[in-house]
Parts: C-alpha cells; sequence; structure tokens
C-alpha cells in the first residue's frame, strides 16, 4: 500500500488530455482557504494521476482559480520533459550494482519475475538503475496498464487554467530536488519499498481507484487513515516524502500569508489530510484555514 500512495503519487510527475473545465455533480475533493495578515491561500488536494474524462471542475473551485493571480504545483514544469530526463539521468543510474533479482530476498523472486515477464522487462536493461529508479520505471508500466495517466491528472488540468488565463504557473519545488528525496532513501529502505512494490503492484489498480474514488468525495479522513498506516509500516519514506514537504511547505505558506495577494496552491491530497498534513501544521502556527469544498 506505501507504494500506491506516497510512492506511486509522487513519482507520476516524473513519468508525466488536459481536462477541459466542466461542472462535475458527484465529484467535490477537498478545498481550504488560508488567510492571513495580508494575503489568500487557496489549498487544493490533487490526484496526480486519473482515467481519461474524469471531471473535477467546481464551481468553489473556479471560483478560487478566477480570485488568484497565480498558480503554485509541487513543480512547475510539467511538459518540460527533457528537463525530467536529464534529472533522472543526473541520479537515477548507479555503478557496479547487483542484478535487480539480487536486491530483493529469495521469496520474492518469483513475483518480480512474473511481474517484469508480464510488462515485456529485460531485467538486464534496469540493472544500471538505482533501486528507487527500477521502482519509477515499472510504476510507470503498472499505472499505464490501469489506464492511469499524469497527462489526465489535476496538475495538468490546473496549469491549463491558469496558462489559458495567462496567469503564472509555479513549482515549489524542482524535479531534481523531488529524485534527490528518493535518492536519500537508504540502500535497506529502497529495498523495503521494492519488495513492497513487487507485493502490490498486481492490486496497485484497485487500490489507486479507492484512492481517487476517497479523493472525488472528499473524504479527507479516509486518505489520513490511509497515510497513517504508511507512516507505520514504512517511517523513513514517509518523513522523506510526506513530514518534510509538508514542514516547508507549512512555513512557505506562512510567510506567503504576511505578503498581499491571492495565491492557488495544488499539492497532492495526502500532504492535506491528517495530523501531520500541511492544514493540520498551519493551524498549529495559528493561521486561520477554512474548508470551502
Amino acid at each position: 500500500m506505501m507504494l500506491l500512495r506516497n510512492l506511486f503519487w509522487f513519482v507520476c510527475l516524473v513519468i508525466g488530455l488536459v481536462v477541459a473545465p466542466a461542472h462535475a455533480d458527484n465529484v467535490h475533493p477537498g478545498l481550504w482557504k488560508a488567510q492571513g495578515r495580508a494575503g489568500t491561500i487557496y489549498l487544493f488536494g490533487t490526484v496526480h494521476v486519473l482515467p481519461q474524462g474524469l471531471q473535477w471542475h467546481t464551481p468553489a473551485l473556479e471560483q478560487a482559480e478566477q480570485a488568484s493571480s497565480n498558480l503554485y504545483l509541487e513543480v512547475g514544469n510539467l511538459d518540460d520533459q527533457a528537463a525530467m530526463l536529464k534529472a533522472f539521468n543526473a541520479v537515477g543510474y548507479g555503478t557496479n550494482l547487483p542484478d535487480i533479482v539480487d536486491r530483493v530476498r529469495p521469496a520474492k523472486r518469483a513475483a518480480l519475475a512474473a511481474l517484469l515477464a508480464k510488462y515485456h522487462v529485460n531485467a538486464a536493461g534496469l540493472k544500471p538503475f538505482k533501486t528507487w529508479a527500477v521502482v519509477i520505471s515499472l510504476s510507470g508500466l503498472v499505472l499505464k496498464d490501469g489506464q492511469y495517466d499524469a497527462e489526465n491528472g489535476v496538475e495538468h488540468g490546473l496549469a491549463n487554467d491558469f496558462n489559458v488565463a495567462h496567469k503564472p504557473v509555479n513549482g515549489l519545488e524542482t524535479i531534481s530536488e523531488q529524485l534527490s528525496y528518493l535518492d536519500s532513501v537508504s540502500l535497506g529502505g529502497q529495498e523495503k519499498f521494492f519488495e513492497s512494490f513487487i507485493d502490490d503492484a498486481a492490486k496497485s489498480n484497485a487500490q489507486t481507484a479507492e484512492m481517487i474514488r476517497a479523493w472525488e468525495q472528499g473524504k479527507t479522513e479516509k486518505i489520513a487513515r490511509a497515510f497513517d498506516r504508511d507512516e507505520r509500516s514504512d517511517p523513513e519514506l514517509t518523513r522523506i516524502l510526506l513530514h518534510n514537504r509538508n514542514v516547508r511547505w507549512a512555513n512557505w505558506v506562512a510567510a506567503q500569508l504576511d505578503r498581499p495577494g491571492v495565491t492557488f496552491m495544488a499539492v497532492g491530497a495526502g500532504h492535506l489530510a491528517g495530523r501531520d498534513s500541511v492544514i493540520a501544521m498551519l493551524r498549529a502556527k495559528g493561521v486561520r484555514v477554512t474548508r470551502i469544498q
């Protein structure tokens, strides 16, 4: 489950139909409004990958977009595939690495072989990759198999909205920074989430669909419970991909609220759910945060 929520949704920006605005009768993902001494920031929880055709624009969301002068995503240059590939090549390759079959315990090797066979992947071709980069490569195939695509994701739709309105689209992080987080995971941690990925691959798309349904319905508590379970099962990866980034983003939002202006900020839904979320951290700082959807 860990790979599904934290790692899958994180790397989908790397392996990246923009959805045109249309009111969604039964879809109302979480949307908050943070107000400070001078500024206002709308915080929207996103899903990085979606099936084609899902309509998620709502009147409340469109009003927030219209009121905002700029957009901040996790990464701003979503369509710069050259930059993404350059960043991946800079840190994704290792030296003197073992065969990928030797990076998992013997009990997991048959399942790994079956996974590689299903997607027609030559294990030798993955040997130069660090273990986290192997997971990124295979994750893309699994998600594509379930017809989930980052180009159908919320970030691309929001970026399109703001580009059409001639409003700036910015990034809270760069692709290089994001990949550096994965690269900082210990070797043991990488092998652990590689095995977790192998275990979950067969059921991954069903789990992704379940999380998307929770997001559609604005069930933040359900998303929070899922991420809390992840924290217990893999505290290192949760600390690197979730907690540390939430701290940085909460500090950034608090600082921005001291400046005049209205900003729209969109990050993965898991970052805005639960006791360790950006929302909770802002409220702990005394920031007034109101849920408006």
